[in-house]
């Protein structure tokens, strides 16, 4: 898996994870097809078995904040949340049998925990439930890592929950590496400001674009790299045009 001249954001997320920096959180900041989900792929490609790894696409959060607490749940192992699963099962109806909240769906039960009630009770619930999810978290031994892609289309309560507890209270946790990815990113506050970094990925200069097919091994000339990428500005947009002028001269 290659990527073209991204040096800066892969040395520092390598440095992040030998712990090699005080900063937990590194913010990737692009317009579409700048190569953020690549990015973010080649960060998990690159995580070996000592990291327990989750990759999450934030557009896919229909549910707001419970969807983000219970997906990271089952990625990283329900049985690494004692203490979440205690508090969901306490709040559970006494008229619903669950003995294995997997069973129904973790979602559903965490919104059904939290819509089943009145809003001053909704919030004692929330603020109890992200609770324990926290001391459930700062119980992990493995490093790990969460990168999640897409912040822009998350839901505006999804947003301000990444901005505010959950980046307040992660950047505390030594063990975790967070990277948050979209064409916005996570404004920080004074818990989380000096424990990030921030990129913005621009346009690909000329010459990463030559060592780029060089290191891939495509057949193509560098006359042919620099018509394409004059003409294709966007980096998604000049890779799939490697990829087209390639298959033209297979056939």
């Amino acid at each position: 898996m290659r990527l073209a001249n991204r040096t800066l954001e892969l040395n520092m997320f390598r440095q992040m994870l030998r712990q090699e920096v005080e900063q937990k959180i590194l913010l990737i900041e692009a317009q579409s097809g700048y190569g953020k989900t690549d990015l973010l792929d080649y960060f998990a490609y690159h995580c070996s078995s000592q990291y327990s790894t989750v990759q999450l696409d934030l557009k896919d959060a229909t549910l707001g904040t419970t969807y983000l607490i219970s997906r990271l749940q089952r990625k990283l192992g329900q049985a690494r949340f004692p203490r979440l699963e205690k508090s969901v099962c306490e709040f559970l109806s006494a008229s619903i049998e669950v003995t294995n909240t997997e069973i129904v769906g973790q979602e559903n039960i965490l919104q059904f925990v939290l819509n089943d009630t009145d809003q001053t009770q909704r919030n004692l619930r929330f603020n109890r439930l992200q609770v324990s999810f926290f001391e459930d978290l700062a119980g992990f031994s493995q490093r790990t890592v969460l990168l999640l892609d897409t912040f822009n289309a998350a839901s505006k309560e999804l947003r301000d929950w990444i901005e505010g507890q959950f980046l307040s209270e992660i950047s505390q946790l030594e063990q975790f590496v967070v990277v948050v990815a979209g064409q916005i990113t996570p404004e920080p506050n004074i818990e989380w400001r000096r424990l990030h970094y921030h990129y913005e990925l621009h346009e690909i200069e000329e010459e990463a674009w030559h060592q780029y097919i060089r290191d891939s091994k495509r057949p193509l000339t560098r006359q042919q790299v620099e018509a394409i990428i004059a003409y294709c500005r966007v980096p998604a947009e000049v890779v799939k045009a490697f990829q087209a002028v390639e298959r033209r001269q297979q056939q």
